[in-house]
């Protein structure tokens, strides 16, 4: 296995040893892939639910092998048991709960989500739900990430 990865990843540097620069993101740049990962939410006031989690999000534009950010919409949906809807929500990108970073892939998105915003519970049964995301640009351009797992509920019954 190792092997066949180091035939890969050898493309990633030239042969005088140098990473090839990758240029400047394109101009005007759109959404063409999202990569999405969730920290394990927690127990933010202390009653035994799971309440709270950060999502780190990137965007790729196509033909652009780094993340870019681009101004737009993220709409965010936790999808329970049998399909049920517990939580969506809208957040524009910037904004108070999208907060951006920069990191080795590029820059991206830090997402707070919290089942206890506007009046919201989190006394929920202890189960495992995915998060559901799309982003849409402002020129009404969307894509979507695979969806991810995350615990959210009473941890004891």
């Amino acid at each position: 296995m190792a092997a066949a990865l180091a035939v890969h990843l050898g493309g990633c540097v030239a042969d005088d040893g140098k990473r090839p620069a990758v240029g400047k993101p394109p101009a005007n740049a759109r959404p063409g892939t999202m990569f999405l990962a969730a920290q394990a939410f927690r127990d933010t006031n202390a009653n035994g639910c799971l309440d709270s989690g950060l999502l780190t999000v990137y965007i790729f534009p196509p033909n652009y092998p780094r993340s870019v950010q681009i101004p737009g919409t993220f709409d965010l949906k936790l999808v329970g048991r049998g399909g049920v809807l517990i939580r969506e929500w809208t957040l524009e990108a910037p904004g108070p709960d999208v907060a951006p970073v920069n990191a080795g892939v590029g820059p991206g998105y830090v997402i707070r989500l919290s089942l206890l915003d506007k009046e919201g519970s989190d006394q929920l049964p202890w189960q495992s739900v995915d998060i559901l995301s799309r982003f849409t640009d402002r020129q009404g351009q969307s894509v979507e990430a695979s969806p991810t797992s995350v615990q959210v509920g009473r941890t004891n019954p």
